[in-house]
């Protein structure tokens, strides 16, 4: 690949040693070889990064073999343009390729159409709608509303200043008013008292039972009657 900048000085051979990034770098026609598409009828192969890039007005281009990367610095640019011969007879190879910039899309065919169309009916008015916005207060506010243009004004501030410099404030006191000072007082507030007695204690008076006997008669003939009287807490 040495020999190929002694062909066209305005080649340059790109390498890893002089390049960082080396294969990352983006490749012109998806990184397949046009020589071998020109050479062979279209038969895409796909170059080798290992052997070199070649750079040709600020794009890079992939071969297969270094015998295809010295027979095109010979003719650049013949080679270029039998490339897009063949895209214009196979259309697969605009996008296997990627030969966008050189075909224009479908929109850009109907925008063609209609831009035609407008110029045989004659010329149409353009019409967009437009708006702006902006801040409100893009700068601070400063109003100083003590802030006086007449020199006059000036000057008499400060007389006034001056003048106030010169004073001094007096203050009279009494004999009873010397005696006078602030005072605080401070007192506790009530609280909820409670009693309690130390016992619980209850009485409890007997319990008077009158029980009658000899209500009904034994038989005898001798029949007594009688009052039973029982006192007692537990009856």
């Amino acid at each position: 690949m040495a020999s190929v900048s002694v062909i066209n000085k305005s080649i340059e051979v790109v390498h890893p040693g002089n390049t960082t990034q080396y294969f990352k770098l983006p490749v012109e026609y998806g990184g397949y070889c046009p020589y071998t598409l020109i050479r062979r009828d279209g038969v895409v192969l796909p170059g080798d990064k290992n052997i070199g890039l070649l750079r040709y007005r600020d794009r890079l281009f992939s071969f297969a073999t270094q015998e295809g990367a010295r027979e095109f610095a010979k003719f650049p640019d013949r080679y270029m343009e039998g490339v897009l011969e063949l895209a214009k007879q196979s259309g697969n190879l605009v996008q296997l390729l990627h030969l966008y910039n050189y075909f224009p899309t479908v929109d850009a065919l109907e925008n063609a159409k209609s831009f035609t169309r407008q110029k045989l009916m004659g010329q149409m008015a353009m019409v967009s709608e437009a708006g702006c916005q902006v801040d409100t207060h893009i700068v601070d506010a400063r109003i100083d509303p003590k802030y006086q243009w007449n020199e006059w004004e000036l000057r008499r501030q400060a007389l006034m200043l001056v003048n106030l410099k010169k004073k001094q404030t007096h203050s009279v006191q009494t004999d009873i008013s010397h005696y006078r000072r602030e005072s605080e007082t401070q007192h506790y507030a009530p609280k909820l008292q409670f009693t309690q007695t130390a016992t619980e204690s209850s009485t409890s008076v007997p319990k008077k039972v009158n029980y009658m006997a000899g209500l009904r008669n034994d038989g005898s003939g001798e029949g007594k009657f009688r009052v039973l009287t029982l006192r007692g807490q537990n009856i």
